[in-house]
């Protein structure tokens, strides 16, 4: 960079990183309001969240670790936040928010069974029809594959030509 203080653009990226990561929680800070009645023990389980020594140690480096941190908390919140008036727009909330963390870092793809799991047991938990449990979960997983569909293209499409460079350096 040429400006006399070329690390101000880092301190500022870092700034935005804990910024999102910051509204992340606040997200999940609300769903633990409804799963935890009692005030210490959301108190204590936001603490073991926030002071995760890796949770800030990745949320504070330059690369997009924040966004993925935050979007997948807060597509595991509006899971929490979901009941049986709720579970449609929220799950399909919480397939966008996941797959946008997959977009930010691969990862993230280990938030899949939340989504698959999570859907079915919160209607079921509120007394949800089975149908409409499945067509729910089969609606947010078509909407989580249908935004990261892109992504696959896009890799292959580089895999692709990494491998036809390859064989071309080989023969």
């Amino acid at each position: 960079l040429k400006t006399p203080r070329p690390l101000d653009a880092i301190f500022a990226i870092r700034l935005v990183n804990v910024l999102i990561a910051a509204a992340g929680l606040v997200l999940f800070a609300a769903a633990l309001e409804r799963l935890v009645p009692a005030f210490g023990l959301r108190v204590v389980v936001l603490a073991l969240v926030c002071l995760h020594p890796l949770f800030f140690q990745n949320v504070a480096r330059v690369a997009n670790d924040a966004l993925a941190v935050s979007t997948g908390v807060a597509g595991i919140s509006l899971l929490a936040l979901a009941n049986d008036r709720t579970l449609l727009t929220r799950g399909l909330l919480a397939a966008v928010c996941i797959a946008a963390s997959v977009w930010t870092k691969q990862t993230s793809f280990t938030l899949i069974p939340a989504l698959v799991v999570g859907l079915p047991l919160i209607g079921w938990r509120h007394n949800v029809p089975p149908a409409r449990i499945v067509r729910v979960t089969c609606i947010a997983v078509r909407a989580f594959f249908l935004v990261i569909a892109p992504l696959f293209f896009l890799y292959s499409r580089t895999v692709s030509r990494r491998f036809d460079q390859l064989l071309e350096d080989i023969c």
